[in-house]
């Protein structure tokens, strides 16, 4: 008996002891799963954060290059209004140097009609004999002109 109590002893303890191994080795298995899988989550945020950083990084890039984009387009428009107000203001000056012009021509014009009558008036009364004149009492020099 004695024989049979320790055989099955040592059946139990075999048992128990292969027992204990294979939870050693499925606990061994599901931490190595788990640590596999923790790397794995790791891993996946990281390289989230990593496409986040750089969608960010393309964003500001984009920002940046429409920024410097929209201030060359201010810059060239502010250019062609300076220019346009320029050229406006010669344009301006030009006009206004032929007005005066046209007026000085104008005035000379005048002048020179009032000198031609005054000339003509002048050559008419010497022609214009004395007769003319008595019968013409109403004559005045200039007048009807």
């Amino acid at each position: 008996r004695e024989r049979q109590g320790e055989a099955l002893g040592q059946s139990a303890a075999a048992a128990a002891a292969a027992d204990e191994a294979r939870m050693l080795r499925i606990q061994a298995e599901a931490k190595a799963r788990a640590d596999a899988a923790f790397q794995e989550r790791q891993r996946k945020e990281e390289l989230k954060k990593l496409e986040i950083r750089k969608s960010l990084d393309k964003q500001l890039e984009d920002h940046e290059k429409r920024k410097g984009e929209e201030q060359e387009a201010m810059r060239r428009q502010m250019e062609l209004f300076k220019r346009q107000a320029k050229e406006s203001l010669l344009e301006e000056v030009e006009k206004e140097r032929q007005r005066r012009e046209m007026q000085a021509r104008y005035r000379q014009e005048l002048e020179d009609q009032v000198r031609k009558d005054i000339k003509t008036r002048q050559l008419n009364d010497l022609l214009m004999s004395e007769v003319e004149r008595r019968l013409n009492k109403s004559f005045r020099p200039g007048a009807g002109r």
